[in-house]
């Protein structure tokens, strides 16, 4: 035992020694004559023994870092089909040595020429103890995890020890996250450059839009005027839009041979929306009245309400729907299904009710904002901190990193821009900042950030919707990355705008921001 190291160093530093220690005993012994029973008892012993020593270590703070190893463990499994399934060689041979250890197999892989290999087979060894635990023959999936996350932690402890502390977690990261490179590589190129543009599209309209969900959001939990917040953002989003067109431009280049869209799926999406539906010009008026009402600045909810008005017009009048099923469609959604996947994926996406969960988590994220505003244990450490800031730059820089760590860390867009909307308020009313400047930083802290952590439900239902991994798709998310980065430089270069930022009139500062 090893008195003075913290808990985690230990596991960390001692797993991997153990793990072939009892892998060998197992597989050598057994191989040698000792009876599988015997073997058993000895390598549960052993670990039982190792895990009572660690009574003597306490856990430390700067042992989080080692979270970095199961969490990439768990992303990369999640993507990647990892078992012991006999499909290859080796593990067709670590499964038969694993089932002739426990006695279940009569007969032997022949390896290298001989019909029994006495060198300690530590993987079949681990594996047989885990069918014994399992009573199952082929399905091996707590070892393998076990494996990943202590050779993570072993690479991590040497990364840590020969590099740095600070950056030590990057070496185990690319190493656990091979599998994800070799399967979504160069063969998905095309793919999640196509994702990329597909996810900047939809984020730059999801910002900008306002009836956006988390475009009124931002603007609410701010407290400041939808059309403030939206003008508040073009100073940011446009050029960054524009280099993410450019960006894209030259992507393009290099795919000016790529397969073209299959044209007859696309001609089969619209003659079953033909049969479906009357499609005429006037089908359009909806979109027409709500775009009208966004360009005269009318209030979000009346126009939101003035498009529902029309549209249940025009399906009453050019869809000869009835009254009783467009007001269920409104609730509900459309409901009948065409047979075609590609069409019923398209116009099956729920009404109202489809909406609930959104609803309920916005409710649910508002109350705890107003719970911990109330309480103010997190403005201490928030009012701690930002006495230390000294510049207007460095607040904007300090809110829109809060913002996106609250997003990984909560895993949900809505609760890091009600919790972070609450947190700063107050801070910017006293340091002159333009309450649209708090709404921008939370949309681009939290709503543009989404796509990019895999475990936030943004990023997950992306995944799940294109087919491509989060890791995969994010270096070409362009405007995701280039609007956060952009308002950072603009507000060092001090080309915050005057929108953004009256001059500054906290009385205790003598600094000229």
């Amino acid at each position: 035992m090893r008195h003075g190291v913290s808990l985690g160093c230990r596991i960390t530093q001692e797993l991997m020694p153990v793990l072939m220690v009892i892998g060998a005993i197992m597989s050598l012994g057994t191989g040698l004559g000792l009876p599988t029973v015997l073997a058993l008892i000895i390598v549960h012993s052993l670990f039982g023994y190792w895990i009572f020593t660690l009574k003597y270590n306490s856990m430390d703070l700067a042992d989080l870092r080692f979270l970095v190893v199961p969490l990439v463990v768990t992303y990369t499994l999640s993507v990647t089909y990892f078992d012991l399934y006999p499909v290859m060689y080796d593990q067709a041979y670590h499964l038969q040595i694993s089932n002739r250890i426990l006695g279940r197999w009569d007969w032997e892989p022949f390896h290298q020429g001989m019909p029994y290999s006495f060198r300690p087979e530590l993987i079949p060894g681990l594996a047989a103890i885990e069918l014994f635990w399992t009573g199952q023959t082929f399905d091996v999936d707590f070892t393998p995890i076990v494996l990943l996350c202590a050779s993570g932690w072993a690479i991590h402890n040497l990364a840590d020890h020969y590099v740095s502390e600070k950056l030590g977690f990057l070496a185990p990261t690319i190493f656990l996250l091979l599998p994800v490179v070799i399967q979504y590589g160069a063969s998905m190129l095309l793919d999640v450059a196509v994702a990329g543009m597909i996810i900047s599209g939809a984020f730059f309209g999801d910002k900008m839009s306002p009836i956006s969900d988390t475009t009124n959001l931002a603007a609410l939990t701010a407290k400041t005027t939808i059309y403030s917040h939206i003008g508040s953002m073009l100073f940011t989003t446009i050029p960054a839009y524009i280099i993410t067109l450019v960006l894209f431009t030259l992507v393009g280049f290099g795919y000016s041979g790529a397969e073209s869209a299959d044209a007859a799926e696309v001609a089969l999406i619209q003659e079953v929306l033909a049969t479906e539906f009357d499609l005429n010009p006037m089908v359009l008026t909806p979109m027409a009245a709500l775009l009208t009402m966004m360009v005269v600045r009318v209030h979000t909810l009346p126009a939101m309400l003035t498009g529902v008005v029309v549209g249940t017009i025009v399906s009453l009048v050019f869809q000869d729907a009835s009254l009783a099923s467009a007001l269920t469609a409104i609730n509900e959604g459309y409901t009948n299904k065409t047979g075609v996947e590609v069409v019923d994926t398209l116009i099956l996406r729920g009404g109202i009710q489809s909406m609930m969960y959104t609803f309920s988590l916005t409710f649910i994220a508002l109350s705890l904002g107003g719970v911990l505003e109330q309480v103010g244990y997190l403005r201490v450490v928030v009012e701690k901190t930002i006495e230390k800031i000294k510049s207007a730059a460095s607040l904007i820089a300090f809110v829109l990193f809060s913002t996106a760590f609250s997003n990984a860390a909560t895993g949900d867009t809505y609760i890091s821009i009600i919790l972070n909307g609450s947190l700063y308020g107050d801070t910017f009313d006293r340091e002159g900042l333009d309450r649209s400047t708090l709404s921008r930083l939370l949309e681009e802290g939290g709503t543009m950030t989404g796509a990019l952590i895999p475990w936030t439900s943004t990023g997950a239902f992306i995944t799940g919707t294109l087919g491509v991994s989060t890791l995969s798709y994010l270096p070409y998310c362009f405007l995701n990355i280039i609007n956060p980065m952009l308002s950072i430089a603009l507000a060092y270069v001090g080309l915050i705008t005057a929108r953004d930022v009256s001059r500054i009139v906290a009385a205790k500062r003598a600094d000229v921001l």
